[in-house]
């Protein structure tokens, strides 16, 4: 008999950004918990969205590991706080070894922070210009 590989996330903040990903992840088969400190924010979530939702601060380190920080196979830190992302995004891969954790971060000094690890930042504002520049074919 195998061992059967369970993919599970937390989405930590529920913007608009977080809600794609969490809606995302709960597509690919992941068990998403999707964590936000207000309800409101989980209105967002598609109807076939088959995860969990938890009111909660993401900066709350002791309600993260009440979640499953511990087991998680993907974080994605998406708050509107840089400072937050950076913080969930350290204490997921260098206390807790996830393996593969996210965080959206918009400046760019605070992202180059975390090449130093394991988790990687995403800056949308850098993603959307990226794309504009080789939809438009500059180099």
């Amino acid at each position: 008999m195998g061992i059967i590989s369970i993919k599970t996330a937390i989405v930590i903040g529920c913007g608009a950004l977080g809600l794609s990903a969490a809606n995302m992840l709960s597509d690919a088969k992941f068990e998403v918990t999707a964590i936000d400190k207000d309800p409101s924010a989980f209105a967002g979530l598609d109807i076939g969205f088959g995860g969990q939702t938890v009111i909660a601060d993401g900066s709350d380190i002791a309600a993260l590991e009440a979640h499953g920080l511990a087991d998680a196979s993907l974080v994605f830190a998406s708050t509107d706080a840089d400072s937050t992302n950076y913080l969930i995004a350290r204490i997921a891969s260098d206390i807790f070894g996830v393996g593969r954790v996210f965080a959206r971060i918009e400046d760019e000094d605070l992202a180059s922070m975390l090449e130093e690890g394991t988790a990687q930042a995403i800056c949308p504002h850098k993603l959307c210009v990226n794309e504009l520049r080789q939809l438009a074919g500059i180099r």
